[in-house]
């Protein structure tokens, strides 16, 4: 089992410790001594949910540069930039973008998202692809 020891974040606020762990599961924690050398030290927090994401847009971030800063011309259905690039997009490039984001997200200690789904059935099943 492999260990990582610091200051861990608790309904109770911070306290020392230590987390052990084997692959991704997590199989004892303690507040005392660590039975061996940690892998690393320093603060353990649980993974961060990001609870508003469109994640089939993403791929507008690669193909425009100059995006309109007014939110209706943007965002707004059915008309807005938004709507319109997802209307005529290649699926393969929404299903690239989502994997972008995942990736990110994931690289960055987000461990749940969820995500307001465009395009019904369609997008639906391009975010089963992209995960």
């Amino acid at each position: 089992m492999d260990y990582i020891s610091g200051e861990i974040l608790t309904e109770e606020g911070l306290k020392k410790g230590y987390v052990g762990f084997e692959g991704e599961k997590i199989l004892e924690q303690g507040k005392s001594s660590l039975p061996k050398k940690p892998l690393c030290k320093g603060l353990i927090v649980p993974s961060f949910v990001n609870a508003h994401t469109h994640i089939g847009d993403s791929f507008i971030k690669d193909k425009i540069t100059n995006l309109p800063r007014d939110v209706e011309k943007l965002v707004a259905p059915p008309n807005g930039l938004k709507h319109k690039l997802l209307k005529n997009a290649d699926g393969e490039d929404i299903i690239e973008g989502m994997e972008k984001s995942i990736d990110i997200m994931l690289k960055n200690g987000v461990g749940h998202f969820c995500d307001f789904r465009e395009n019904g059935i369609r997008g639906i099943c391009q975010m089963k692809s992209a995960m």
